[in-house]
């Protein structure tokens, strides 16, 4: 389910220590902010996350901005007037991603361009939000799967984020010398089988694998994370070698 923005109806419960800065944009408490302290915006060219806003401002005035803060979900006043615990639809531990709405996150992430890891649902009241920037966590440039997918030479530059429910298969081209792929997983925990699958007559090589010809490298759902990953490079010979992953992954039996 997706994640609901605050819209600047949240309480600050925790944060880094904060500095103060001129907007670029209208923002409001909680927002994500880019380096230029404009709304953060997952779409292709769009900003890359820095800063949580800890006020609601205009364009050109100053707030108070944080590194990391924890949000509280205001109360909800229901039907006949009954107060009740505000929800944000998030389930614990369910990773936050920066979405293409400019400003907020999401649980599923909603589109092509930059995938960012921004944050953590503690509960159905209170979100952790960190925007990240390391290996496995930020790429600028990449393409939302939510089907089988076959790569090519042109994919290298980017990363292909398999996200949804269904389980999804990345079918690689055959080895070419210097052919680069990057697969994640951009499910929350557990949610699908995410697998990449070499050419009939290449193999995977690495993690121990038995290098055999035509069997997948497989995120197996039971044991999967949000942001497990592979990267891969091929060798033009044999097949496809493991640069460097995230997560459980098995070679097929």
């Amino acid at each position: 389910m997706a994640y609901t923005d605050f819209r600047g109806l949240a309480t600050i419960l925790r944060n880094a220590p904060p500095i103060r800065v001129t907007l670029t944009a209208d923002a409001k408490v909680g927002d994500l902010l880019d380096k230029e302290f404009a709304l953060a915006d997952a779409s292709a060219g769009g900003g890359v996350a820095h800063w949580v806003a800890m006020e609601d401002g205009d364009s050109g005035e100053a707030i108070e901005v944080s590194e990391w803060v924890v949000l509280r979900k205001p109360t909800t006043v229901g039907a006949g007037g009954a107060t009740t615990v505000g929800d944000h639809s998030g389930a614990l531990g369910d990773t936050l991603f920066l979405s293409t709405t400019a400003g907020a996150a999401v649980e599923v992430i909603d589109g092509d361009g930059i995938y960012q890891i921004v944050g953590q649902v503690l509960s159905t009241e209170d979100v952790y939000l960190r925007p990240r920037h390391g290996i496995g966590d930020y790429y600028e440039v990449a393409e939302k799967e939510t089907a089988a997918k076959t790569s090519d030479e042109n994919d290298g530059g980017k990363v292909l984020v398999c996200t949804g429910t269904t389980n999804i298969v990345v079918t690689l081209q055959a080895t070419a010398v210097g052919d680069h792929v990057i697969v994640i997983n951009g499910s929350q925990d557990g949610d699908k089988l995410t697998s990449i699958s070499p050419n009939g007559s290449d193999k995977i090589i690495g993690l121990d694998f038995a290098g055999t010809d035509d069997k997948d490298a497989q995120n197996t759902k039971a044991t999967s994370k949000a942001g497990d990953y592979m990267e891969l490079v091929a060798d033009g010979v044999a097949g496809w070698s493991i640069v460097s992953h995230r997560g459980v992954w098995a070679a097929e039996s």
